[in-house]
């Protein structure tokens, strides 16, 4: 059984459904295409290395002060500093056994340089340029070796500041040049590696202790930690749970919207605006509660005697002013006819509408089994 509902609404529920049907298609086809299954890489050895330097400063006896040691963090003289005790902190850790080795070495080198007053657009800046450089071996490689999950290394790596200030001191005396910063550069090599089922690890880190060598003060500066972490991983296939629901979630609503715009294409039909119908409508609502509905009788007058009115405002001024009811009679359903009887006169107004209308399901009317005249 059909159902007549308004064009508009009609109109509007096609639109929409269809708009949902093509996006939730669309969607569905998406989502087939998407892969049930994805690679993830899983690390199964994961291990962590860490090198630090520490170092504290023995001073010369001296008649002025009486500390022996200072330690990091302060600007030091140079002329009271004995030497500098560094030491290598080397700490390897992971979270399953393996064969861990590897060695560190500990170099050094002295350099002087000259200051270079450059430009870079915004201010004038100095800028050290290179002149001489001397290396120095100061820790051979020496290897280590363990089998477990942590290994840790030190090492005490004394700088003799003195020896390297002396050397500085005797390039200006024989060769007649002094650079504008002398700087000596100690460098901590250390190369860790971890044999596991899974694979190798093979990382190296390093720190740099800089300390300048000219003048009478020193500090010093550079970066005296590193650390790094690093996985062995492998590739596992795991499900995608939201693929498969996706997929069942966006095929039954495109199902179901399909079902829906079916249902309003061919179980529907639009209502067709009747001006008639309209004014039908306006008449009973209006006026519902004067129309005397249902009635027959064999009219004895000739046609003659039939005025025919042009609006039904026009019959309601007949009836007020001959003071007689609006009567009603059922053709059918297409073709309604409003009298006033007033002898001889019959006075007819009536509307034809396009779709069948009943007025007897208007519950203002009043029906009456049978008026004759």
């Amino acid at each position: 059984m059909e159902r007549t509902i308004k064009s508009n609404i009609r109109r509007g529920l096609i639109i929409i459904l269809t708009l949902l049907l093509v996006g939730s298609t669309g969607l569905t086809a998406w989502w087939f295409k998407q892969p049930t299954e994805k690679a993830k890489e899983v690390p199964v050895y994961t291990c962590q290395q860490q090198i630090q330097v520490d170092y504290r400063v023995f001073i010369t006896p001296n008649n002025f002060f009486s500390e022996a040691i200072v330690g990091p963090g302060q600007a030091y003289i140079t002329p009271l500093t004995q030497y500098i005790e560094t030491v290598l902190n080397y700490n390897f850790s992971a979270d399953t056994s393996s064969d861990i080795s590897g060695q560190y070495q500990v170099d050094a080198t002295l350099t002087g340089y000259i200051l270079q007053e450059t430009n870079d657009g915004k201010e004038m800046k100095k800028e050290k340029v290179k002149v001489w450089t001397k290396p120095y071996a100061l820790f051979p490689p020496t290897p280590f070796s363990a089998q477990d999950r942590k290994l840790e290394v030190k090492q005490v790596v004394p700088v003799d500041i003195q020896y390297y200030a002396a050397f500085a001191e005797q390039i200006v005396r024989e060769l007649k040049f002094s650079a504008d910063v002398v700087e000596l550069t100690v460098t901590y090599h250390v190369q860790g590696n971890a044999l596991t089922p899974a694979g190798q690890v093979n990382e190296p880190l390093k720190a740099v202790m800089v300390i300048p060598v000219k003048g009478t003060s020193f500090m010093v500066h550079g970066t005296l930690a590193d650390k790094k972490e690093k996985s062995i991983t492998k590739s596992e296939t795991e499900v995608v749970p939201s693929v498969k629901t996706a997929r069942i979630g966006f095929a039954v609503a495109a199902i179901l919207f399909a079902l829906l715009l079916i249902l309003v294409v061919f179980k529907t039909t639009a209502e067709i605006k009747d001006p008639e119908e309209k004014k039908l409508r306006k008449i009973i609502r209006k006026h519902g509660d004067r129309i005397v509905a249902g009635f027959s009788w064999v009219p004895a007058l000739s046609e003659k005697n039939i005025i025919v009115l042009n609006s039904f405002d026009d019959l309601v001024k007949v009836a007020d002013e001959v003071e007689q009811p609006i009567l009603y009679n059922e053709v059918n359903d297409t073709v309604h006819s409003f009298y006033v009887i007033n002898e001889p006169l019959i006075y007819h107004y009536s509307l034809k509408t396009s779709t069948q209308m009943n007025i007897y399901q208007n519950q203002i009317t009043t029906k009456t089994d049978s008026l004759k005249i």
